[in-house]
């Protein structure tokens, strides 16, 4: 986890007592992971067995709350917001940076490459079983115009770097 995401306790960024994400599939729910089950007899004989249940799925980032935020936006308006917009959307979601005030511009900005190339990759993993290939998902980019600075290709490294917060993001929705 990057020093710039750190988990938080709320997911969804709407009145509901089910938390949600969307990233571009829809709104979908959050997965509810079952807690261990009590020990059980085991059928060879008098031997205890506990029944596991899957590891609960990461905490989501602020950068995932930014993220929502983002796709909220879409959702509404049909297009990607700029960093403005996006504030204003956190804001009024009751989410805030310091001192209660709405979340900077500037510092909102620097995850829009992130989230256009997170979609990208969505859409692959939507498709498939596992991640993606970040060559793929590079060749994508490149297709749709995803670019980064200056308009340098997106390379595979850059999503390689990244897919570990993109798999994380994708794990916590359940379609």
């Amino acid at each position: 986890m990057s020093a710039t995401e750190q988990p938080v306790s709320e997911v969804g960024l709407q009145d509901s007592s089910t938390p949600f994400v969307r990233d571009g599939r829809g709104p979908v729910k959050l997965a509810s992971v079952p807690s261990p089950g009590p020990p059980t007899a085991s059928p060879l004989g008098g031997e205890q067995a506990t029944v596991t249940a899957t590891p609960p799925a990461p905490e989501p980032t602020l950068v995932d709350r930014y993220y929502l935020a983002w796709t909220q936006y879409q959702a509404e308006h049909g297009t990607e917001p700029n960093p403005n917009e996006l504030s204003n959307t956190l804001s009024a979601n009751g989410m805030n940076g310091r001192a209660s005030q709405p979340i900077s511009p500037s510092t909102l900005r620097r995850y829009q490459l992130a989230f256009r190339i997170y979609q990208v990759w969505a859409q692959h993993r939507t498709r498939h079983t596992s991640a993606p290939s970040p060559e793929v998902v590079a060749r994508d980019c490149t297709t749709l115009g995803v670019t980064g600075q200056y308009n340098k290709p997106i390379t595979p490294d850059q999503i390689a770097e990244q897919s570990t917060d993109y798999e994380r993001r994708w794990l916590r929705a359940v379609p």
